[in-house]
């Protein structure tokens, strides 16, 4: 095969190898359905201001991610092999529900036909594994995306890791691990990736099921890479895929170094007091401050620490007792965790530490402590080679000056087979406010904390440090985050909270209905497209016989009125019972429509709605303001009949990374009194998920309305 390709003899496989993927999508995208939908559901989140999303999707082929791309997105496509086209068009055809643009014969190393910062959203499939350059392609793919918040998505299948071991998998998603190698997953697809990679370069044009493509996605230099590893069931050596999305978030990088900066000018006097050793004197004062910060610090992370030291019991000798060295020992917030008889070596730089450590060894009388070391991390030379069965580490390779180092040390002095124990906190996610705030106050932190760095991805240097077994997993603790902006907002509404209590802001009751009757006409006019399409699929819910039977629950003004099909049974249901006089109105201009009661009932209590009595329940702006989500769901689910649907159109929470998330959050307190309980940070389509409904038709999309409710979810979900 390798001398036909060279002597051009396999060149008619070109034309055969669009049929053969035109006919593996179908089953591929079959069994990609769901990893599909949840991907491509995040290309709301980076709709341009004004138009529609731009995508530009190396590698099309037959252009098999086309039915999962919203409704009017403008599609450029590229493939290096012409002979796609004439599939491609079929999809096209299928998917009448997008805009095609133009299919440019080009390589993803070399797409110089497309413009600089051109498109909205770049897509990968399946790609990746066949260029022949991939960082090159990467490159490509930052040069043509427009630069603020822009989006590379990707969906590839990969090489293992590690032959024969078990793998710890970016994020928290880990390979089950067997006790022999032969019969380990992992060692079974690593085994057959290499057999038949040489074969499947021919039999795939160019594909190689041996590439570690993350590397390249995490080494190309995006702002954020949300990566996940997932095992789809698929063919053997297929089975291993990563999928996600990377970005540039330029805006808060910008304003982030800005201020960061600001910050680094602010400490310019700690910094020259260190220089001059002004600064000397802390040394003394912070073991007081880490001896009362770690009670605290153990309270909430108690539960942690004992999980974490319960593994103790594994590396007992076989003969004697426990040898722990405790590098960075501090006050000795971690001894009240070790077993009984453990024999405790401590090491730290600081000999300030001692008057409290020996406090916490008074305390801790079931241990027997060896000495106390006054040494860094990086240099541990007073311990000898392979003498100690445990190294403990908690919230110290934050402040060491080379992390690796320490980490050879702690192998060093460990015997073969103990092992090294850590607790550290780490650079916070790149989307998050977190660590924007990680990088700007980290100046100060610095010389608050002695030396201590919350911008430091540990893990990685424990990936990279070479022990046999590396059982590590990323959480979130009870602890302080950096920034609370939403506590100033909340004491400027105390008076408000004060008034609600007293049951003095009754009277908005009344005023509310008004408020919403003006809102929805300008809402109504804007979501008039959206609306159609929803309410479209109304008519796929007819029973054979009688009319359309619709519940509308939290129906306020009647909004959703003129969309309903002539003849439908209506019941509408309001907490609020001031409502009623525009819901007449509404009743009036549409009447096409049979009304048969308004009840006044909240949406966790329809008691009065019989079980399986409606054909469709709908609720619009509704699932924002309800107190029990789950169980207005439920009560959705009773009062459908089966094969009966729930309609709903919801604002929903902003992406993380965006500034509407921001002022969402720091604007809610008072946003919940001027819209009568509403809250603007729900995540609702993760409780639709949860609902239990048999299919769920849910999609993200960008309102064209206030930004504070920009965020929406539109679909059905069937009973």
């Amino acid at each position: 095969m390798y001398i036909a390709e060279v002597t051009g003899l396999l060149s008619f496989y070109k034309r055969v190898f669009p049929l053969f993927i035109y006919t593996f999508t179908y089953k591929y995208n079959d069994k990609m359905n769901d990893s599909k939908r949840e991907l491509f559901r995040n290309l709301e989140k980076f709709y341009p201001p004004k138009g529609s999303l731009r995508i530009l999707e190396v590698g099309c082929g037959s252009g098999a991610n086309f039915e999962h791309y919203p409704t009017g997105c403008k599609i450029t496509c590229t493939d290096p092999n012409p002979h796609f086209q004439k599939y491609l068009k079929k999809t096209m055809a299928k998917n009448d529900h997008l805009v095609y643009d133009s299919f440019i014969v080009a390589s993803g190393e070399n797409l110089k036909a497309v413009e600089d910062n051109s498109v909205d959203v770049v897509v990968c499939t399946l790609v990746l594994c066949s260029v022949n350059d991939t960082p090159k392609v990467l490159q490509e793919a930052k040069r043509v995306l427009r630069p603020i918040d822009c989006c590379f998505e990707m969906l590839e299948h990969f090489k293992l890791n590690k032959p024969y071991s078990n793998t710890l998998f970016f994020r928290e998603e880990r390979f089950s691990s067997l006790n022999m190698w032969c019969l380990s997953p992992q060692a079974g697809f690593t085994f057959f990736n290499m057999f038949f990679n040489h074969s499947g370069t021919f039999f795939g044009d160019g594909c190689e099921i041996t590439r570690a493509t993350w590397k390249h996605l995490e080494a190309a230099g995006f702002s954020d890479l949300q990566l996940r590893h997932i095992q789809p069931p698929l063919f053997v050596i297929l089975r291993p895929h990563i999928v996600g999305y990377a970005t540039y978030h330029l805006k808060m990088s910008l304003l982030m170094n800005a201020c960061a900066f600001l910050v680094k000018v602010l400490v310019l006097p700690l910094y020259i007091a260190e220089v001059t050793g002004l600064l000397s004197f802390y040394k003394r004062v912070f073991p007081l401050l880490v001896y009362k910060m770690s009670i605290s610090y153990n309270g909430k992370m108690s539960d942690k620490k004992k999980e974490l030291f319960r593994n103790l019991e594994k590396f007992y000798p076989s003969k004697g007792s426990l040898r722990i060295l405790e590098v960075g020992c501090g006050s000795g917030a971690n001894f009240e965790h070790y077993p009984t008889g453990c024999k405790i070596t401590c090491t730290d730089p600081n000999p300030h530490f001692q008057k409290y450590l020996n406090k916490s060894m008074a305390k801790n009388d079931h241990l027997v402590y060896d000495s106390f070391i006054v040494a860094s991390g990086e240099n541990l030379k007073a311990v000898e080679d392979n003498s100690v069965d445990v190294v403990v580490c908690t919230l110290v390779l934050c402040s060491v000056n080379d992390t690796q180092k320490v980490l050879q040390e702690a192998k060093r002095v460990l015997r073969p087979g103990g092992a090294f124990f850590f607790l550290e906190h780490v650079v916070s996610e790149p989307s998050s406010w977190v660590y924007f705030f990680q990088h700007v106050f980290q100046p100060f932190w610095y010389y608050f904390g002695d030396g201590c760095e919350t911008t430091r991805a540990t893990w990685k240097h424990l990936e990279a440090a070479g022990f046999s077994d590396l059982q590590l997993r990323h959480m979130q603790p009870p602890l302080f985050f950096l920034i609370r902006p939403h506590i100033v907002v909340k004491v400027l509404t105390l008076p408000l909270y004060v008034a609600e209590w007293f049951g003095l802001l009754s009277l908005y009751k009344r005023v509310f209905p008004r408020f919403v009757y003006n809102f929805t006409l300008v809402y109504n006019e804007m979501m008039k497209d959206q609306k159609k399409e929803l309410f479209r699929n109304l008519e796929k819910f007819y029973l054979p016989k009688g009319s359309l039977r619709i519940l509308e629950v939290g129906c306020g003004t009647g909004a959703n009125f003129e969309h309903y099909p002539t003849g439908c049974k209506i019941t509408c249901t309001d907490p609020n019972p001031h409502f009623q006089k525009y819901l007449d109105t509404t009743m009036a201009k549409n009447d096409h429509l049979v009304y048969d009661s308004f009840i006044v009932a909240s949406g966790e209590n329809l008691k009065v709605v019989e079980d399986n009595s409606v054909d469709v329940v709908v609720c619009t702006l509704v699932l924002c303001s309800v107190q029990d989500m789950s169980k207005v769901l439920q009560e959705a689910k009773r009062v459908l009949r089966p094969g009966g649907a729930l309609f709903f159109i919801e604002h929903v929470v902003s992406d993380p990374s965006t500034w509407s998330y921001f002022f969402q959050h720091v604007i809610q307190p008072f946003w919940y009194y001027m819209n009568d309980g509403c809250d603007a940070t729900r995540t609702t389509w993760k409780d639709l998920e949860a609902a239990g409904f048999s299919d769920l038709q849910l999609r993200h999309i960008q309102a064209p309305i206030f930004f504070m409710i920009k965020p929406h979810i539109i679909g059905y979900a069937v009973k």
